[in-house]
């Protein structure tokens, strides 16, 4: 599907005879009224924002996006499992290079799965799923830049953070800038840097129910915050602090 001039409106599902669907509305947006796509790949390009009133419904198993402009990357997938990849070798998963947001949320059984970058400019990146895995590659990041990120896993996996992956964003924003896990199994060890440019950013761990949160590895760059519930669910080689622009610290919402 391609549109030279303008918005690409799905008012129908449209769904892949071949297994995969390519939209491209370079000058427009991707908007659905109505419609959503349906393979087993997706390839996703414009330059307005992909979204509409409601997110952008998609059945898919792998999944590229870019927006080239601004406004927001919304998108809903219902498939069992989703795959966030570099299906076109360029270099990016999911990208917004202009003004906006990356939101991705998976209401599968699977994961949401990281091999490919995510990358904004100044928007926020949240990702809400069952359970959210990253590839054990330098490949799999997050790099919100001046905006927060946020990724939410309420399954029994969790979130897993392998050692070359990596949550980056810059601090540089307002000074509520941070990385939120809200998740009750954390396996993380890989890297979270948090305030590289003045040291406004945040990293906060909080469980999302009654559950014990188990911290395997988590190097932070930032100051961190384990919200109430998380403090004695520690384990493995813990917690380990760097400092950026002397704004290390830690703040333990529990009574100690």
């Amino acid at each position: 599907l391609q549109a030279n001039n303008g918005n690409i409106n799905l008012t129908q599902p449209v769904a892949s005879s071949n297994g995969s669907i390519s939209v491209d509305a370079s000058q427009g947006a991707i908007v659905a009224s109505g419609g959503g796509l349906n393979a087993a790949q997706l390839v996703l390009r414009a330059r307005d924002g992909i979204d509409g009133t409601t997110p952008l419904p998609v059945l898919a198993s792998t999944l590229q996006a870019l927006n080239s402009g601004n406004g927001d990357i919304r998108i809903t997938n219902g498939a069992s499992a989703l795959v966030l990849d570099d299906i076109t070798s360029s270099g990016y998963a999911v990208r917004q290079q202009g003004s906006g947001a990356i939101r991705i949320t998976s209401g599968g059984v699977g994961p949401l799965a990281i091999n490919a970058p995510l990358q904004t400019v100044s928007g926020d990146i949240q990702l809400i799923a069952p359970s959210i895995a990253f590839a054990n590659s330098s490949n799999a990041k997050l790099d919100a830049g001046d905006g927060s990120v946020l990724l939410r896993a309420s399954g029994a996996d969790g979130i897993v953070l392998p050692a070359a992956s990596q949550i980056k964003i810059n601090g540089s924003g307002e000074s509520g800038t941070r990385v939120e896990l809200e998740t009750d199994s954390l396996t993380l060890g890989g890297t979270i840097q948090a305030g590289l440019i003045n040291g406004t950013g945040h990293v906060n761990i909080a469980p999302v129910s009654n559950l014990p949160l188990v911290v395997e590895s988590v190097p932070v760059a930032g100051h961190l915050s384990l919200a109430p519930g998380a403090l004695g669910h520690i384990s493995g080689s813990g917690l380990s602090l760097t400092n950026y622009n002397g704004n290390t610290g830690v703040t333990f919402a529990d009574a100690l």
